[in-house]
């Protein structure tokens, strides 16, 4: 585990100050810790296209496809400049499933001028959408962004998915299940550059468990990130904020989710960041800036590695010219 001694208001300063910020964000105190984040409005760098629907024409949407007409929309936020195609990060909002709005948690931090963002907006757990629900709407979501961030100027071929606790739950899902993103033709482990979430639940969630009737009770199963641990998954980048201020058992999950990960699955393309000094709710900024740096870092080593295999195939083939 990577471990970020970091604390309050300096601490978002410093993280702010490196990204190019002029202007700090408070930290969350501990009984804020569950807030949604706030965004600020847009610069004059970006432009924005808003509430567009995901969902095909003629698709067969699970439970109240009104509730999905109302709901099942994105915003993509795109620097006005674009003279190659982007890298894209799709971040769904936080809030138990339950509530809250699309939204990129930036304070006053600009969006990077080097990332398109793609926010998007799902059922929520309720009287009109239960589970599986916000989960096929996850993978619409992500499945639409693949299939037309070309027109906006992003790279299909590198797509990220995150997001804040609910949404980095959902983020986790969709990039670890293989079934949600069949339902598109697609597969995770391929489509996905990587999945970052940001105190995320990696046992099924509370709420699911709210709608069997089971609330309170702990559960692996199906409908767990946890559950879909294997060594053939994207690079995954967890976060998580300090264990005695964050979410009861949400550090401890996402730790054991990376122990699975690397110990028992072998899986090399995964780490986690403890950002101590920060609560479930303000660990989300210095996470978004780590995110960006770490979509970089895996960009690069996927570049090295192709073009290592590139001059090992080369070799080979020159090798074998030589022999005949």
């Amino acid at each position: 585990m990577t471990r970020l001694n970091l604390t309050g208001k300096l601490a978002i300063a410093m993280i702010l100050a490196a990204a190019g910020c002029r202007q700090a964000v408070p930290a969350a105190s501990p009984a804020a810790s569950a807030a949604v984040p706030k965004t600020m409005s847009v610069s004059s760098e970006y432009r924005v296209e808003r509430d567009l629907p995901y969902y095909p024409a003629g698709f067969q949407i699970s439970g109240d496809a009104d509730y999905a007409a109302e709901r099942c929309k994105l915003d993509i936020y795109m620097p006005n400049n674009i003279k190659e195609p982007l890298p894209v990060l799709i971040f769904f909002h936080g809030g138990g499933l339950s509530r809250g709005n699309k939204s990129f948690p930036r304070g006053h931090l600009g969006l990077p001028a080097d990332i398109i963002i793609v926010t998007p907006n799902y059922r929520l757990s309720g009287p009109r959408a239960k589970c599986p629900d916000y989960l096929n709407d996850a993978a619409a979501a992500a499945a639409w962004t693949i299939r037309n961030i070309g027109k906006y100027g992003g790279d299909p071929e590198k797509v990220f998915v995150s997001g804040h606790s609910a949404g980095g739950y959902l983020s986790a899902m969709i990039g670890l299940d293989p079934r949600w993103m069949k339902g598109h033709g697609l597969d995770p482990r391929k489509c996905f550059a990587g999945v970052l979430p940001v105190s995320g639940q990696m046992s099924t969630h509370f709420r699911i468990m709210i709608e069997r009737g089971q609330a309170g009770q702990t559960v692996i199963d199906e409908f767990a990130p946890i559950y879909h641990a294997s060594a053939n998954t994207p690079p995954i980048v967890l976060f998580c904020g300090q264990s005695d201020i964050e979410f009861k058992a949400r550090v401890a999950e996402n730790q054991f989710f990376h122990d699975v990960l690397t110990q028992l699955k072998k899986n090399r393309k995964t780490k986690i960041f403890q950002l101590n000094g920060f609560t479930h709710g303000s660990v989300v900024y210095p996470a978004a800036y780590l995110t960006r740096q770490e979509i970089k870092k895996i960009l690069l080593q996927k570049k090295t590695a192709e073009k290592s295999k590139i001059q090992k195939t080369a070799g080979a083939r020159k090798k074998g010219k030589a022999a005949n």
